[in-house]
């Protein structure tokens, strides 16, 4: 007897999907607008039954009826109001029909929609996080920016973010670690995992405050990167084959000429750790765009940097990047003669990347268009046979 909009009566059933819909489109909104939660009405038509419908359905349009009449009755609250018309049908004579619904207000909405006790949960802690400074509006705004983080949490981790943000609005933290955030009960990782929702609305209770400025954020002190070498060469001065350090304390290494003549770059681990001995080479496990950290070391740019990367269209913005710190990096096994070869190992990569490319070869951005235009194709590093790609590296770092 029921059905969407325009496919036959719809029933209460469907007023509260409706409902829910709009809880979920519009909940955000009404944390930040206490105004809008007040005022967004669901105006819903109930499409009632034609004088045909009812005669070919009596007993479902009976039943319709009767299921309307029980949800007026059992919704009497100021926002909600269900309309009745007048209709003649027949089987019925004159009967009363709900014409439209609307329901006012997100408390109405929710319930309706099956959402109250998400409603006030979302309020309680809304509220909560309003009282942690004299900005209401700046920290409703962040309460609802951040709900989909502060919902998920249990009541533990929701107690235990408002305290560190208290303790964070009445001390400095600018230069001090996650560890010297001295709040009892709460471990360092607690806070790193959750930084950036605690500056979010640490920043919006500054607001009004003086001094702060909103938009700092809580200036914490990272670890700083780090980075992974293999000393490819026993005869290079080091104490360590592989090693991995934190980037300022690797730029100290090899102040004078007895560094490496080369690094090698390559963005797969397996790769890495297969790479045989070569006279003065060290190797770098790149990770991706931490490439970046290339231009802090020294020693690094004075050597021939060769890189190695996927060919995809990632590989290709890392070597770019790569060349904004180093322009005389070279790249091996990223030209179309290794593509063709090993093409039956390519698959599809699913997000691709569009960035703008500066400073690859004329080949290179061939090989890239090649990739693109045959659907966003990927060859990862790894699998190229190592009696292929082997003697492509070594002729790579012989070049002059």
């Amino acid at each position: 007897m029921t059905g969407p909009e325009g496919k036959g009566p719809r029933s209460p059933h469907d007023l509260a999907d409706t409902c829910a819909t709009r809880f979920k489109r519009r909940h955000r909104d009404w944390l930040a607008d206490p105004d809008a939660a007040a005022s967004d009405t669901v105006r819903f038509a109930t499409s009632m039954p034609t004088a045909a419908r009812a005669a070919d359905d009596p007993t479902g349009t009976a039943g319709w009826i009767r299921a309307w009449r029980n949800f007026d009755s059992a919704n009497s609250a100021p926002g909600v109001q269900v309309t009745w018309a007048e209709r003649r049908l027949a089987g019925f004579g004159v009967v009363s029909l709900p014409h439209r619904v609307e329901v006012r207000g997100a408390r109405d909405i929710a319930r309706i929609g099956g959402q109250s006790a998400r409603w006030s949960t979302l309020l309680d802690r809304a509220h909560r996080i309003r009282a942690l400074g004299p900005d209401h509006v700046a920290l409703r705004r962040a309460a609802a920016g951040t709900a989909p983080v502060w919902e998920k949490f249990d009541d533990e981790d929701m107690a235990h973010l408002l305290t560190v943000c208290r303790w964070a609005i009445d001390n400095p933290t600018v230069g001090l670690t996650a560890r010297e955030v001295a709040v009892p009960g709460i471990d360092t990782k607690w806070i790193e995992s959750r930084v950036r929702i605690i500056e979010q609305l640490v920043d919006a209770a500054r607001a009004g405050r003086g001094g702060s400025a909103s938009g700092s954020g809580l200036g914490l002190r990272g670890p700083g990167p780090r980075l992974r070498l293999r000393i490819l060469d026993p005869l290079i001065g080091f104490p360590l084959r592989d090693v991995e350090s934190p980037v300022d304390q690797l730029a100290t290494l090899w102040s004078d000429s007895t560094g490496p003549r080369h690094l090698v770059v390559v963005e797969n681990l397996t790769t890495f750790l297969a790479l045989p001995a070569i006279p003065g080479a060290v190797a770098l496990f790149g990770r991706g765009y931490a490439v970046d950290a290339v231009a802090a070391l020294p020693w690094a740019l004075r050597a021939r940097i060769v890189y190695w990367g996927d060919l995809d269209s990632h590989g290709f913005a890392i070597l770019d990047r790569l060349r904004h710190h180093a322009p005389h990096a070279a790249s091996v096994l990223m030209d179309h003669a290794t593509f063709d070869a090993w093409r039956q190992f390519s698959v599809s990569d699913p997000t691709p990347t569009r960035a703008a490319r500066t400073r690859l070869t004329a080949e290179e951005l061939d090989t890239l268009e090649l990739l693109t235009a045959a659907g966003d194709l990927r060859l990862e590093q790894e699998r190229i046979p190592w009696d292929w790609a082997l003697p492509h590296l070594t002729d790579a770092l012989r070049a002059p």
